[in-house]
């Protein structure tokens, strides 16, 4: 590697993501499961279900991401391939799901002043369910994922590989992608639905 440095600083940068990230998330799920009076509140065990959405993604995208990139091949093998992209995508769809939420709880709490108090059975229910349509609308990505060695004469040819869209600019022949497209049909559909 050229730029030994670069790597350097890049790699503190993600440990330090990482170990803060962890940290600071696994202190909110420690004060929210132990605290019986911060549980009360619906908002809080939300903000709680959006720390377990980040320590999701702080321990699989953080340590992930940088080293198949900086590997430029996919090292962890075919479970890992179908698993990674599933559940950081679970993890999106559960922090914005997760942050509607909080916007609807605080919307009913300032402009319907308080006629609607969301009970702390609701809360979990309501836990349960951006969970549930978290990993429906996620697993797609894993069954239609695979490790594939790419083919062209190009700078990642023969190397195993877990593509992502970004794998088609680079040159790569990853014609299975384009059978993947079924599993992008039910989130482009959720896009028109919306504008």
């Amino acid at each position: 590697m050229s730029h030994t440095w670069l790597v350097v600083v890049f790699g503190l940068l993600y440990a330090a993501v990482f170990l803060l990230g962890l940290s600071g998330n696994l202190a909110v799920i420690y004060v929210v499961a132990t605290r019986r009076r911060v549980r009360t509140s619906c908002r809080n065990v939300l903000i709680g279900n959006l720390a377990a959405a980040d320590v999701l993604l702080c321990l699989l995208a953080v340590p992930i991401t940088p080293l198949s990139g900086l590997l430029r091949t996919w090292p962890f093998g075919e479970p890992l391939c179908h698993a990674v992209p599933m559940v950081l995508g679970v993890g999106v769809y559960v922090s914005t799901l997760t942050v509607l939420a909080i916007a609807v709880d605080r919307y009913f709490v300032i402009v319907r002043q308080f006629q609607l108090r969301v009970t702390a059975s609701v809360c979990l229910l309501l836990v349960v369910i951006i969970w549930l349509i978290s990993v429906a609308v996620s697993t797609p990505l894993a069954v239609h994922q695979k490790v594939v060695v790419a083919t062209r004469a190009h700078s990642l040819a023969n190397r195993h590989i877990c593509p992502t869209p970004a794998a088609k600019n680079e040159g790569i022949d990853i014609s299975f992608i384009n059978k993947s497209k079924r599993a992008q049909r039910p989130l482009t559909s959720q896009y028109k639905l919306l504008g």
